[in-house]
């Protein structure tokens, strides 16, 4: 990454001296380009870059591993504080690390004695826009998962989760890896075809993107609109374009952030939307269902 010569220059003055917010002013003047245009990545080590200049405290008050991820899904970084025990260290690191892998290491669960009703009161007292919750004994083991699908078509607030959760879950071992989990599911694609070779008729899927490192990780029912959630990202750290493909006849699509709520509208042509991806980067698409 070249430096702004201009900043190049400014910082040579001071080869030896660090310099806080204090130290700079800034003077607004004229410039020939757009905000969209600016560029402020900025290096925080030799190996370690981040798309902005922000960086939250390592203190016991302000970043553990929730601090981190809303960081770095803003593009920066999140430094864990060292007033605790090293393994305990370790587990909020991991949960930053495996939060765009898809993992969730502290679920919120429900009981099986427990009604949708008094699933619903906690979701509105917590703030909850999800609506899939595993479902625990009262020995802990997994014994379903509650579902939006199962919750929208329920009629009796007073029914037990047992009711009309669904019962049939696919687990895997703790250290089950991310390529692991997708096989479990392959199983599942059923299609009845014509025999060729090759890869499954694009008729026969509902979205694609065409480039490997893109994870398509979510194809969902929105959780508070008539609208079909898509959402992928970029797991191999690296920046390029990327064209997501749909047969299903939506005229209309628009970016999302990760509670659902609407953002900008997308140009698509022919199902197809294109999009430049940075590293890691996560995009949450949003087709309204007319």
């Amino acid at each position: 990454m070249s430096l702004n010569p201009f900043v190049q220059s400014f910082m040579d003055q001071f080869l030896h001296e660090a310099l806080t917010f204090d130290d700079v002013s800034l003077v607004t003047q004229y410039a020939d380009f757009l905000p969209d245009q600016a560029e402020i990545r900025s290096r925080l080590t030799r190996r370690i870059t981040v798309n902005i200049p922000f960086v939250s405290s390592a203190m016991d008050t302000v970043t553990e591993s929730q601090m981190a991820i809303a960081m770095a899904l803003q593009g920066g970084i999140g430094i864990i504080h060292k007033n605790l025990p090293a393994k305990a260290q370790a587990q909020h690191v991991a949960r930053v690390k495996h939060y765009l892998n898809g993992l969730i290491r502290d679920p919120i669960v429900f009981r099986s004695t427990d009604t949708l009703e008094t699933v619903e009161q906690t979701r509105q007292k917590k703030g909850f826009v999800f609506s899939g919750f595993p479902i625990l004994d009262a020995n802990d083991r997994l014994v379903g998962i509650l579902t939006a699908a199962d919750i929208k078509f329920a009629s009796d607030p007073k029914a037990a989760v047992t009711d009309v959760m669904t019962a049939v879950v696919i687990s895997a071992p703790p250290d089950t890896t991310l390529q692991q989990a997708y096989a479990l599911n392959n199983p599942l694609e059923i299609a009845v075809v014509d025999a060729h070779p090759g890869t499954l008729p694009v008729s026969l899927s509902f979205f694609q993107v065409d480039r490997s490192g893109v994870v398509i990780e979510a194809v969902k029912m929105a959780e508070k609109e008539n609208a079909v959630i898509v959402r992928f990202y970029e797991a191999h750290g690296t920046r390029g374009p990327v064209t997501l493909r749909t047969t299903l006849g939506y005229k209309t699509a628009f970016t999302a952030d990760l509670m659902e709520r609407t953002l900008e509208p997308v140009e698509m042509k022919n199902g197809a939307i294109n999009f430049t991806l940075e590293p890691f980067e996560i995009v949450t698409l949003k087709f309204p269902l007319e």
